[in-house]
This record gives structure tokens, sequence and C-alpha cells, in this order.
């Protein structure tokens, strides 16, 4: 099981797909208890995005950078994170706050929709976010689904990912989700980490190899 550390350095949003009528349009996404929490599907889309990335800048044959959409493969993305026709084979847990903090701490940012044509400002376009505030730090795991195990290459690239990630959440371009995360478990040694690395820099498995 990987367990990792969530810090912002600003505010940020998760959207709930629901407002307040009259006051908010985009309500943070909140648990049981009313503290911010950020999904397990958000943390998984992130963390493949950085994963892909990571995949191409180190050479790893997948069949996203192929375009290879046809069919399901066996690429380390796919393995890890699933298609249309395969399951992921991680769980990441919704990701919640170390240290609850109370619903007046809540900010709500304000913008104003703009008119691409023109450059000026929407007429009737005002929308509100709550946001929660920078600072805060959330702990989330990943880890394998019955009857899976923890593989060493998908392991390698999931680490890398969550350390490559430095932004979560909507409204991105407007400054907010700026974070940082770390890995609490396991504890990552610099020149063990290196060595995975180029041992993941090695891998390059056919993308139409069988099934595991």
């Amino acid at each position: 099981m990987i367990t990792a550390t969530i810090s912002f350095n600003s505010d940020f949003h998760i959207g709930s797909g629901i407002g307040k009528a009259g006051y908010i349009d985009s309500l943070f996404v909140k648990d049981g208890q009313g503290n911010p929490t950020i999904p397990g599907q958000t943390l998984k889309g992130v963390t493949r995005d950085s994963c892909i990335r990571i995949a191409n800048s180190l050479e790893v044959e997948h069949c996203i950078s192929n375009k290879n959409k046809k069919h399901c493969c066996n690429c380390i993305i796919c393995r890890i994170f699933g298609r249309a026709s395969r399951p992921s084979k991680y769980l990441f847990s919704p990701a919640h706050l170390k240290t609850a903090v109370d619903d007046e701490k809540y900010p709500v940012r304000k913008r104003t929709g703009i008119d691409r044509e023109t450059g000026t400002a929407k007429e009737n376009a005002l929308f509100s976010t709550e946001v929660a505030p920078c600072n805060l730090e959330f702990e989330f795991t990943i880890k394998p689904k019955p009857p899976y195990q923890l593989d060493e290459l998908e392991v390698t690239l999931l680490k890398a990912s969550i350390l490559w990630t430095r932004e979560i959440g909507g409204n991105r371009r407007r400054g907010l989700g700026h974070c940082t995360m770390t890995i609490t478990e396991p504890a990552i040694n610099k020149a063990v980490f290196k060595e995975e690395l180029e041992r993941l820099r090695d891998f390059n498995k056919d993308v139409e190899g069988t099934d595991v």
C-alpha cells in the first residue's frame, strides 16, 4: 500500500456539482462531518495524467502514446488504471483532512466570465465558487484490489507520479489548486528510488501483450 500526503500551497476547489441557490454556484466536496475531501476518482485522474507524462519522458511504451485505443491492452498505464473494458487494479481512497477545520473558514471566490471575442466581461456572468483555504493537509492511500498484488514497476510509476503532481482541482489557471505531494509509506530512499526509475526506463513491454 502507498500512503501519501497532499499539502496545498494555495486555495483550491474540488467541485461537488451542486451549489447554494442565490449565493454559491459551486460548493466544495465535503465528507459526512462537513470537512472538505478529495474524491478517489479525482486523485486517480490526476495521478493517471502524471503517470502518462512520466512514461513518455522515460520512453516507456503504452497504448495512449501509440493512440491504440481499439482494444484492451497490457501496457503499464492500462494495468494500473484500467480502461472501458478492463477494471483498474488499484483502489484510490478519498483524501481526508489530517486536521478538521470550521465551515466559516471556507472562503468564497467570485469571478466574471470573459467574452473571448471582445475580451470584456460578459453580462450576467458572475460566478461564485467555494474554496478550501491553503495550508491544509490531506492523506490518501493507493492499494491493489483483490486478488491483485503490488507490482514493483507499477508502484515505481505511481510513486513518481505522486511526487510529480503539483496541481489538483478546478480553476487552476486562476491560481487555485497548487500543491505538494509526499509519500509517507513506504519510505523513499533517494538512491534506491533512482535505481527503480532506471529499471522502469528499461521496461518496454509490448502494449499488445497478453493480459495478466
